[in-house]
């Protein structure tokens, strides 16, 4: 049986940033994923500037130097019952489009070269001890850690020991190629549309290669008729030249009701705890803050102390706040009419505010106020 200081279970996201600040820190970590990276992984691809700043200033300079392939300064909000639609042009880009492959295979290997340890196997089952945390991995090795970091997602293993039952939202993603007409007409621009569904929104992010990625979701658990959906935003954008569609259906979790489990030495992050935002259904920056206040934790408590308390203190004061105030203004957007209308009218305060929560200028509570408060990197909690 081999030993650690810390075991984190998933190298998404959430897993590879706390797996790298802690092995920074100078602990013993095991990064367990069944998987070695790059895996695809369905997802819109879109990386809000708030989650680059959530990351090390050298890894978040990786990022746009390695993987980014558009940068978005142009943001579309379009209306599909009446067609109208605004566009903001930035000066400080508020989204980044990746894939989700090359992403988080950067992420994974910059926490393996700070020391992390990369284990590729699934985990079959843990078993939590008055020392401990045991991870039985297929196969039949065995690891061993004081405290894990559960970052396998809304359906892994930790999730299910946690009875952890977060509310999961479809989604349809779909890589559509172009012609050239059609590219030169969307790829210039990040876009966000309403109206193609009451309780949902469609988008349209331009990648590298030449190609869209285009979905649809639904912010209630409708699942029937997102493929028809899809099928009328191809229709409502007038593309004139559809090559070829690679479609991908997945469920979004969202605001889990528990943070740790096994007595406080299995910490839930990332999908597990249902941290995406209850009102764009974006998870990056979520599974990123959550890590970082994971590992953050952990640094803070005596090794023979469960950090269960400290992280659920951080996760409030960071996150949990927000999200409610998110899953209001998601309430609104989604199941009341004329509320939607005001929030989405042309330059809308309500509309700048919300792009300034996307690129990390405000919080969704500071954004209710007169002016944009200080979001979170400045102040997380340092070693």
């Amino acid at each position: 049986m081999r030993s650690f200081d810390v075991a984190v279970i998933g190298a998404g996201p959430a897993g590879s940033s706390a797996a790298l600040r802690l092995a920074r820190a100078g602990l013993q970590v095991a990064l367990v994923d069944r998987r070695r990276p790059p895996r695809y992984k369905t997802c819109g691809g879109g990386v809000v500037r708030r989650a680059l700043r959530l990351l090390p200033a050298d890894l978040a300079a990786r990022v746009r130097g390695e993987v980014v392939e558009a940068v978005c300064r142009r943001v579309t909000v379009g209306r599909l019952r009446n067609g109208s639609e605004t566009t903001l042009i930035l000066r400080r880009a508020p989204i980044y489009m990746v894939m989700r492959d090359r992403f988080d295979a950067l992420l994974a290997g910059a926490a393996t070269a700070a020391g992390a340890r990369l284990v590729v196997a699934e985990v079959a089952s843990l078993h939590v001890d008055r020392d401990g945390v045991e991870l039985a991995l297929a196969g039949g090795d065995e690891l061993r850690a004081p405290v894990v970091v559960a970052a396998d997602g809304a359906t892994g293993v930790c999730a299910r020991y946690a009875g952890i039952r977060p509310a999961r939202v479809p989604a349809l993603e779909c890589e559509v190629r172009v012609g050239r007409r059609d590219w030169q007409r969307l790829g210039q621009s990040a876009r966000f549309d309403f109206e193609l569904l009451d309780d949902g929104y469609a988008w349209s992010f331009p990648k590298g290669d030449g190609h869209l990625s285009m979905g649809v979701l639904s912010m209630t658990r409708r699942r029937a008729g997102l493929q028809r959906a899809f099928r009328d935003y191809l229709t409502a954008l007038g593309l004139e030249e559809v090559r070829s569609v690679a479609r991908h259906g997945y469920l979004i979790p969202l605001r889990g009701t528990r943070l740790a489990a096994g007595g406080g030495r299995v910490l839930l992050v990332g999908d597990a705890a249902g941290c995406a935002d209850p009102l764009t259904a974006e998870g990056i920056s979520g599974a990123i803050l959550s890590g970082t206040l994971a590992a953050a934790a952990i640094e803070s408590a005596p090794a023979e102390t469960a950090p269960a308390r400290r992280y659920r203190s951080l996760m409030r004061r960071w996150l949990l706040r927000d999200l409610r105030v998110a899953k209001a203004w998601a309430r609104a957007l989604y199941t009341r009419r004329l509320a939607r209308g005001l929030l989405l009218a042309r330059y809308s305060p309500a509309f700048s505010r919300t792009l300034l929560i996307m690129s990390g200028e405000a919080s969704y509570r500071s954004a209710l106020l007169p002016l944009p408060g200080r979001l979170l990197p400045a102040a997380l909690p340092r070693r």
